[in-house]
């Protein structure tokens, strides 16, 4: 299959797009940067240069591309711009669908969240509406379900490598500074970055609809917050601090690195037999995103979310 990736660049994307071509796609990634762009040709991915704010962009990188299939990764969170984010929601996904029907592509699959549930009693699952607010939420939804197989992804909060959950990410550091304080009993439902693009990838082959890729187990934030250990990424080796001198003026060894545990609601590493390696996983093997490779895809189950409070 050809596949035309917007956002592959992300914290998702990164682990989509050598997804995708390890599955034997034709793998084309979008993106406003020449010097990404040229990067990826050399990896043998395919690449387009492409502002997805500008529906011209959009219309000539499909065409570029002519793509069996489009996959919206896209977010604008870089300097925690919630603006910016609602903006490239409802611009590049009104883009994407529009280059998408102008060329023929029938199959879209877009990020979305799973925590814009409207408030009410119990958890909210699938069918149920979510906010229409200033998001943006709301026009990307509407937007795909124009496409005869739009795919839209409620992704939970996403955590690992280069997410704000990550060892130094922005909500470490909003925890350290004491910022979430009063959000520590938000319910909420977690995803590991990996497990996000892998149901990226099993989407593809799913009729049309809503999907909540999120675990079974929603936490309050404070759960979370209560597992981190609010220190640093240690220093790297190259330019660190030297340690004080020992005995006889000799340097005293560098201290065992030590890198914050994973929270325990967020410790999901199942260990793979001996000999096949680890993957992150959820908390419970075959259990919501741990589950891409059952046959029978169980993340087409509902997966009831939090609801915010009304």
């Amino acid at each position: 299959m050809r596949i035309l990736v917007f956002g592959g660049s992300g914290a998702i994307g990164r682990q989509l797009l050598p997804r995708l071509v390890a599955a034997g796609h034709s793998v084309t990634g979008a993106t406003r940067s020449e010097r990404t762009a040229q990067a990826w040709r050399e990896t043998g991915l395919g690449a387009v240069v492409a502002d997805a704010r500008r529906a011209d962009d959009v219309e000539a990188a499909v065409a570029e591309a002519a793509p069996d299939a489009i996959v919206h990764q896209l977010t604008d969170l870089g300097a925690r711009d919630y603006t910016a984010n609602a903006r490239l929601r409802t611009l590049a996904t009104r883009a994407i669908v529009d280059a998408a029907a102008a060329h023929g592509v029938e199959r879209v699959v877009a990020q979305s969240v799973a925590w814009t549930y409207l408030p009410g009693p119990g958890r909210a699952g699938e069918d149920e509406p979510v906010s229409t607010d200033s998001s943006g939420v709301g026009a990307l939804e509407t937007a795909v379900a124009e496409v005869p197989l739009g795919v839209v992804l409620r992704y939970g909060l996403v955590y690992g490598p280069g997410t704000w959950f990550d060892v130094d990410g922005a909500a470490v550091e909003d925890a350290r500074g004491g910022r979430l304080a009063d959000r520590r009993s938000a319910i909420t439902s977690f995803v590991h970055v990996a497990d996000a693009a892998r149901a990226a990838a099993a989407a593809l082959d799913w009729p049309a609809g809503v999907v909540n890729v999120v675990d079974d187990d929603p936490a309050p934030l404070g759960e979370w917050m209560g597992g981190v250990r609010l220190r640093r990424r240690p220093p790297a080796a190259t330019g660190a601090r030297r340690r004080p001198a020992g005995p006889r003026g000799e340097q005293r060894p560098p201290p065992r690195a030590r890198v914050p545990p994973r929270p325990p609601h967020l410790a999901g590493r199942v260990r793979r037999a001996r000999g096949q390696g680890s993957e992150p996983r959820r908390l419970r093997p075959g259990h919501a995103t741990g589950s891409v490779t059952d046959p029978e895809h169980r993340w087409r189950t509902a997966r009831p979310v939090p609801r915010p409070r009304g």
